[in-house]
Formats: C-alpha cells, sequence, structure tokens
C-alpha cells in the first residue's frame, strides 16, 4: 500500500473516496470503503487483507481510505512496520462540528439513542477521537513529517480541484478532472424512524464486511434497505453553551494544527466563542 488516508471520522473521507475511485491510475479496496483491518481485523492476516486488491492492475498505485485508524494506535504500530514509507493523508475539520456530525452518523444508525448533551458524557469517543494534538501528533512522532499532507474541509467545499491537484502530486500520480461526484453530498446521515431496524441493520453489515461479503452489502444498499428505518424527526442542533464547552475543550487541538498547518484558525473559535464574549463585554458596561 503506498498511502492512506487517515480520517479523522466525518471529515469528507468519503468524498476523497468516490473521488479517487475515479483514478485510473489509482485501486482502491475492492467493493468497500474500510477493510478495518489494521484495527479491528489485523487477526485475519495479510492474506485477508490483500484479497481486497486482487483486482489492481500491476502498475495501479495502492491505497486505502481509512477514517477509523486516525484514533488507533495499534493501526499506526501495524501500518509503520508493514510500509514505514508509506504516505498519509489526515483530514482537517472544525472538531466541534466534526463531532455533532460524528454524534449524528452514531445516532442514525441506532448506535446512540440520548441527546447529544448525554451522548458527550457516555460516549466520551464521540470528542476522544477527534484530538488532533494527540493522534496527529502521535503519528508524525512515527513517521516522517514529509510523509503528511494535510487537507482542510473548506477547501475541499471551496475549491475541490486544487484539493484534488494536491492529492495526485502527493501520491504521484497525474492530476485528474474534478469528476461530477464532487458536486453531490456524499455519505449524510439523518435520524432513523425506527431504531432497532437501523441498529440490526448497521451491525448486520458490520458483520458481513467481517467476512468481506462487501457485495451482499452494496446489494441491499441498491434495494434501498435504509428506507426501511431511515426518516425520522431532524436530530435537534446542540446549544449555544454546548459548543462552547466543546470549542474550550477542543483549543489544544487548534493551537496545535495552527502551528503545523502554519495558519489563523479563529473563524473556528469565533463561531462559538464571540458571542459569549461580547455578552460578557455588554454585561460590564451595563454594571
Amino acid at each position: 500500500m503506498r498511502f492512506c488516508c487517515l480520517g479523522p471520522q466525518r471529515t469528507a473521507s468519503s468524498w476523497l473516496q468516490e473521488v479517487l475511485v475515479c483514478h485510473p491510475g489509482i485501486c482502491l479496496p475492492n467493493g468497500v470503503k474500510e477493510t478495518m483491518f489494521f484495527d479491528d481485523r489485523y487477526s485475519k492476516g495479510l492474506d485477508w487483507y490483500n484479497r481486497h486488491f486482487q483486482h489492481c492492475d500491476k502498475g495501479k498505485i495502492c491505497g486505502e481510505i481509512a477514517p477509523t485508524y486516525f484514533h488507533s494506535s495499534l493501526a499506526r504500530e501495524r501500518l509503520w512496520r508493514l510500509s514505514p514509507d508509506l504516505k498519509i493523508i489526515i483530514m482537517v475539520r472544525n472538531p466541534m462540528e466534526r463531532t455533532f456530525s460524528l454524534y449524528r452518523h452514531h445516532h442514525s444508525k441506532g448506535r446512540i439513542r440520548s441527546s447529544f448533551a448525554n451522548a458527550l458524557r457516555t460516549h466520551p469517543e464521540l470528542v476522544e477521537t477527534g484530538k488532533y494534538s494527540v493522534h496527529a501528533r502521535c503519528w508524525e512522532e512515527r513517521f516522517d513529517e514529509s510523509q503528511f499532507l494535510y487537507l482542510r474541509q473548506r477547501e475541499i467545499q471551496s475549491q475541490p480541484q486544487n484539493v484534488l491537484d494536491q492529492v495526485c502530486d502527493f501520491v504521484g500520480v497525474s492530476r485528474l478532472k474534478m469528476p461530477a461526484i464532487a458536486s453531490e453530498k456524499v455519505n449524510s446521515a439523518e435520524a432513523p424512524r425506527n431504531i432497532y431496524a437501523a441498529r440490526l441493520l448497521s451491525a448486520s453489515a458490520t458483520v458481513l464486511r467481517s467476512m468481506a461479503l462487501h457485495k451482499l452489502v452494496n446489494f441491499g444498499r441498491s434495494l434501498g434497505l435504509k428506507k426501511v428505518y431511515a426518516g425520522g424527526k431532524p436530530v435537534d442542533r446542540p446549544t449555544a453553551e454546548e459548543m462552547r464547552k466543546l470549542a474550550e475543550l477542543f483549543e489544544p487541538d487548534i493551537l496545535w494544527l495552527e502551528e503545523r498547518l502554519g495558519c489563523s484558525l479563529d473563524s473556528w473559535r469565533n463561531k462559538y466563542l464571540v458571542k459569549e464574549q461580547e455578552s460578557d463585554s455588554a454585561q460590564s458596561a451595563y454594571l
């Protein structure tokens, strides 16, 4: 494997998958986006993993889009031992928004039933898996800094062709004209109408993928099985106070990214902190 996009989850990695699968010089795992081999399915052996690339023609550059590897120390060590020259792509998104997006994703699968506020208490992984100052730092301590490419989700939305050019140059393939998929919304989440059906289908898909039966999962999608449980009421947006607390919690990660990327991320902070500061200033003036 020449390259890997580590995620984290809910940072437009599905968009990257849909774009790169159109490149004639790149080969991704057959029938599935995430093999989850280096974190959860390593015991199946390299032969099991390599079967995902049996369809690849000689000369193509193999890679994987694997968001769950980002926060996995096991994946990090295993990939370093197997491919120390691996080229690594890390997606960068406002961590507060990513946390809520991940909550919505798990809610849509029936894995989380509580409110966002309660989920933050009972499912700490919603926050922990998005800590750049912890996980990205660990990856860079294991691999060389030159092996990393950071992509900002905002630039994917505003300059998708430029982002794709960066990826092609980094991976070492010819540049590709942006496919039509780039203008579509990929992998969006909504609340389930039937949480038990959502949970059952999600768990079943996970088991089938662990058995490399990806064609059955894709066939179920083509039949529209998601419609069986989807279509519930929209998930309530988090309150301003919830997001403000998240912004404070993620401040070390924002600082780390600012230093690593050499740019200001004040827009992330200001979106959730300015109103609070303005309110304090107004109150002080009144007093």
